[in-house]
This record gives structure tokens, C-alpha cells and sequence, in this order.
């Protein structure tokens, strides 16, 4: 009994220090001693349905031209983080991207066309440009500084995450996933299913008393506010010495695969089609229209769905030479 019990408090131990070291994590994470809990989806490592299991589609890289003259800078969130998109990826000499939710420094290279592109997805939008963005400043550096994490305070998530996502164990959340399903129609609270149960979707994209929701009352006061916030972002990054600053919104994927057109806010097409917008858009959601471009487990993209982004913001960077 004495070995069992000092066993598991060692191995308690070790998780505990996994989920609190984040270097660690992702070494053992690429070692495959731990299992990644997002490889199946993030809709699906909510949910635990395994008719939504599946493993995210390998993306063949195209490579694009790298004109010697642009520079290119992203402020976004996940969809061109570090690990689905690097600067083999663009029309570019040069890439940094931030996060939406972080800051950074950089110096702007006066012998490059500079091009400044601001991605968000849309259940995000309207928190993320409810007053001007300010994640760029100049500084007297040559390259984003970020501050490393080496250590953080426990993380119950992190924790949970490592120990439960074993393949025997999903198993079990797998069979109770089923039966909350089928007897009594229940989900886990963060997703739901669309009406033919054929999709699931973030619960933050359907719950119309949620701002992130599709389906959320939107004023014509506050679409004014945010393309005004838009403007003055754009005239902000233009003065920094920026020489173009290009917008662009990324569906939910609820508005691409089952939209309630009657209920739906309309904010993506409000917002770009507005007479007082004076910025740079690439319209995603019509370039999406009609197509299976998201991941069947996910809430971020498929390949068809990256490679439709990539072109036409690679278009959008050669066009604005």
C-alpha cells in the first residue's frame, strides 16, 4: 500500500510540474509521451462526441513568391498563429505577427513597401474593435520582443489536459458523451449541435445573450462605433509609417455551414459594406460561401479553407505594392 501510494503521489507530482513548466509540456507534447488533447479538434476535445472525431487535415505548403521590397506585419489571433502559418506562407521578404491579445515593439524597415494586416475571427470582433487596437509601438529594436513564460501558477486546465486525454480514458468520456446525447438530447455547455446534428459548433457562436454570438442584437450604433474604431486604427498605423493596413474578418463557422439567416446579425456584411468605412477589406465570408471550409471537429479551418485565405491575402499584399 505504501508503494501505491508514494507512486502516485510521484506521479502527481510530475504532472503537476508538466502543467506548470510550458517549455516542458510542449517538449513532451512533440515527444508523444503525452498525447496533444487538441489533435482531434477542439470542438470534439469539448464535446467528447465521437462522430466529430477526427484528425485535422495535413496541408500541402504552397510556396509564394518573397518580393525583396515587403515587409509584412500581422496583428491576429489563432488562425495565423506561429503554428498554422510562417513566412513561407506569404508575398514577403519579412513576417511578424502578435497575438490580438498581446503587445509588442518592432522598427519598421524604410527600404520595404510595409504592409500591416489585421485578422480576426468574428465571434471577436466586436470586443477586439470596441476601441482602437494599440498592440504595435515603435521602439528602438528590430524585431518583436516577447516576454517567455518559464514558469506558471498551477493550471487546473493544463493538468485535467495532460492526465485525461489518454486514449483509454477518452474512451470512457466518449461513452458518457453518448448517453448524455442520447437520453437526454444534452451536450457538454460550451458547444452545441446544429439542427441536424450533423455539425457542432461553439456555443459562444449560437447563444444569442452572448456579444460573441451570430445571433447576438446588434445596433446600428454600435456597428457606427467599431467602422469608426476601424478608421482611426487604420490612420493610426498609416502615421506609425505604415503604407498599407488591410482588414479582414474570419467567419464562425456557424455563418459558414449553418447559419439561421433570419436570426443571424449580419455583422460581418454591416461592418464592410458600411458608408462610413474607410479601410482595406477582404471579404471571407463570400469567398467561403458554399463551401466545407472548416475542420469537422474544429473550430478553425480545413485546407481548403487556409488556402482560400492565403491566395486572396496574398493577393491582397501584391495588389497593394
Amino acid at each position: 500500500m505504501k508503494f501505491i501510494k508514494y507512486l502516485s503521489i510521484f506521479i502527481f507530482s510530475c504532472l503537476f510540474l508538466v502543467a506548470s513548466i510550458p517549455k516542458l509540456s510542449k517538449t513532451l507534447y512533440k515527444t508523444g509521451l503525452f498525447p496533444d488533447d487538441y489533435r482531434f479538434g477542439d470542438l470534439y476535445r469539448l464535446s467528447n462526441l465521437a462522430k466529430f472525431k477526427s484528425q485535422p487535415e495535413k496541408c500541402n505548403k504552397i510556396v509564394y513568391s518573397n518580393p525583396e521590397n515587403i515587409g509584412l506585419y500581422v496583428i491576429g489571433d489563432s488562425f495565423l498563429e506561429k503554428e498554422r502559418a510562417d513566412l513561407s506562407d506569404f508575398n514577403a521578404k519579412t513576417y511578424q505577427y502578435v497575438h490580438l491579445n498581446e503587445k509588442a515593439n518592432f522598427k519598421l524597415d524604410s527600404n520595404k513597401r510595409n504592409v500591416l494586416v489585421i485578422e480576426s475571427v468574428e465571434r471577436h470582433f466586436r470586443e477586439h474593435f470596441k476601441n482602437q487596437l494599440s498592440n504595435y509601438q515603435i521602439d528602438k529594436i528590430n524585431s518583436i520582443e516577447k516576454k517567455e513564460v518559464y514558469f506558471e501558477i498551477f493550471n487546473s486546465e493544463k493538468f485535467q489536459s495532460l492526465f485525461f486525454s489518454f486514449p483509454f480514458i477518452e474512451k470512457i468520456k466518449e461513452l458518457k458523451a453518448a448517453l448524455n446525447l442520447t437520453l437526454f438530447e444534452r451536450v457538454n455547455p460550451k458547444v452545441s449541435l446544429s439542427k441536424d446534428k450533423n455539425n457542432i459548433l461553439l456555443k459562444l457562436d449560437t447563444d444569442e445573450s452572448l456579444i460573441n454570438s451570430n445571433y447576438n442584437n446588434l445596433e446600428d450604433k454600435e456597428v457606427e462605433c467599431i467602422v469608426q474604431n476601424l478608421n482611426l486604427t487604420k490612420e493610426k498605423y498609416k502615421k506609425m509609417g505604415f503604407d498599407e493596413v488591410v482588414f479582414t474578418i474570419i467567419p464562425n463557422k456557424t455563418s459558414n455551414c449553418c447559419n439561421d439567416s433570419a436570426r443571424y446579425n449580419q455583422l460581418i456584411n454591416r461592418v464592410q459594406n458600411h458608408e462610413k468605412l474607410n479601410t482595406n477589406f477582404i471579404d471571407i465570408l463570400a469567398l467561403f460561401k458554399d463551401k466545407q471550409v472548416y475542420e469537422k471537429g474544429d473550430t478553425h479551418w480545413n485546407c481548403l479553407g487556409r488556402r482560400i485565405y492565403l491566395d486572396a491575402l496574398n493577393r491582397k499584399i501584391l495588389d497593394e505594392k
